[in-house]
């Protein structure tokens, strides 16, 4: 593919390295200094220019372009530059905005068909941490399609409702299929046959919501009481789920308007005015009795200093918002249990969006592929229902995402034409399964 990136910060650089091993990246950026760094650095087009003018568009081949990915630090700046792109004849853009009333409006379709797709870092960091909170092994609980679904693992017991029946004839959870079965040293992509035994490990996928419902339904989440440091987008988006998931939540914010606007927002969050470092501050808040203590502010030492202190009197748990990637390494060797990096999960979120048309994306064990693809109208599949096609035996549909939206298909659901799909596969069906589909 032909990718431009316009912004050649961290993110930018970053995606440029990593994604010119199998595209054709032009990078633009106004910094002279770092255009002539990076050119020496990295197997990529470097353009010192500005974005927005037309020379650099062409000189870049925007016309030309399957992605034209925005990364400036300037929210206005990403939005104006990927409706330029798009009126130059580029095919898609993709633009990183860290205002939430920005991506609200830019995320309905009806009002800008302009940008493909708005990554905002603070709300895609919020739901990483949930996904930390819920399930803290990322071997077991993995999220997907722009965190809108996710699978986890589960092992049956001897005296699970659904061992010794066909998995045609036991109830799931809304919005939840069984994507595949380890057993002993293999793992499977099941048909409505095959029969559940104790000991299986199953792996269920499903809305990422219900997902977490079904997580702390099964006794699988024990968290109660949590304590954020931070009301910004991240801490507020934080508060918001989890006292929507009937947790016990306490807030500390430094600004006392910040507070007075988050408290008016949120329903039974404990909002307090005050200083995440003030040990008095926190033993007066009792931060000791909380299980969990995530701090996100903008400040790396703030983080750090407050994770460290309320774990000292007796947090089990700490997470930090890490703003500096070179301070990463440094809470692998302090009492920190997960950072989260707003750039990296950026980075992340990026990739995933830009795939080919059938991609491989997950592999569990050498055994079963998740493959995510985008349907046309010249595959086979989106004819009928998906009950009436004759899919391969060991292929299993597990998502639709159509137009922002996820579904958990039944038979009676159709593909249609531009939906992203994944499906779950045997890898050594994974040719035949690929040979069906494009047809």
């Amino acid at each position: 593919m032909n990718i431009i990136i316009i912004g050649a910060g961290l993110v930018g650089s970053s995606l440029a390295e990593e994604l010119s091993e199998d595209n054709d990246v032009v990078l633009i950026d106004t910094d002279y200094d770092l255009c002539n760094k990076l050119d020496n650095r990295l197997d990529v087009k470097v353009i010192n220019g500005n974005g927005a003018n037309i020379d650099v568009l062409n000189e870049a081949k925007v016309n030309e372009a399957d992605f034209v990915i925005c990364t400036t630090n300037n929210n206005e700046l990403n939005i104006l530059l990927s409706i330029i792109a798009r009126s130059f004849g580029a095919k898609k853009t993709i633009a990183r905005v860290k205002d939430v009333e920005y991506t609200s409006l830019f995320m309905n379709k009806k009002r800008s068909t302009s940008i493909d797709a708005i990554i905002n870092p603070e709300i895609i960091t919020a739901y990483k941490i949930i996904q930390l909170l819920f399930i803290p092994n990322s071997k077991n609980f993995t999220l997907l399609a722009s965190d809108l679904i996710g699978f986890f693992e589960i092992t049956l017991s001897k005296d699970n409702d659904f061992v010794g029946k066909a998995i045609k004839d036991c109830i799931f959870p809304k919005y939840t299929i069984i994507a595949t079965i380890g057993r002993k040293d293999q793992i499977m992509v099941p048909t409505g046959d095959d029969v559940l035994h104790e000991g299986d490990k199953l792996i269920l996928m499903g809305k990422r919501d219900n997902i977490f419902e079904i997580i702390k339904n099964m006794g699988l989440f024990d968290l109660k009481k949590i304590l954020i440091i931070g009301g910004g987008t991240v801490g507020f988006y934080l508060a918001k789920y989890l006292e929507e998931s009937h947790i016990d939540v306490k807030l500390i914010e430094k600004n006392e308007q910040r507070c007075e606007l988050i408290a008016s927002k949120l329903n039974n969050t404990i909002v307090i005015n005050g200083d995440g470092t003030d040990l008095d501050l926190l033993k007066q808040e009792n931060a000791f009795d909380y299980d969990v203590i995530i701090s996100v502010t903008d400040n790396d030492e703030t983080n750090l200093i407050s994770s460290l202190l309320i774990k000292k009197m007796g947090a089990k748990k700490a997470i930090v918002r890490t703003n500096k990637y070179s301070y990463t390494n440094l809470y692998k060797i302090l009492d920190i249990d997960f950072d989260v990096s707003p750039k990296l999960e950026t980075i992340r979120a990026i990739k995933f969006y830009i795939t080919t048309e059938f991609n491989s994306i997950v592999n569990i064990n050498n055994n079963v592929e998740v493959v995510d693809f985008i349907a046309n109208e010249t595959m086979p599949i989106v004819k009928d229902k998906l009950k009436d096609l004759k899919l391969p035996a060991r292929m299993i549909v597990g998502a639709i995402i159509r137009k922002g939206q996820i579904i958990i298909p039944r038979g009676s659901d159709k593909i249609n034409a531009g939906d992203e799909v994944i499906i779950f596969t045997n890898i050594d069906e994974f040719e035949q399964v690929k040979k069906f589909i494009k047809g």
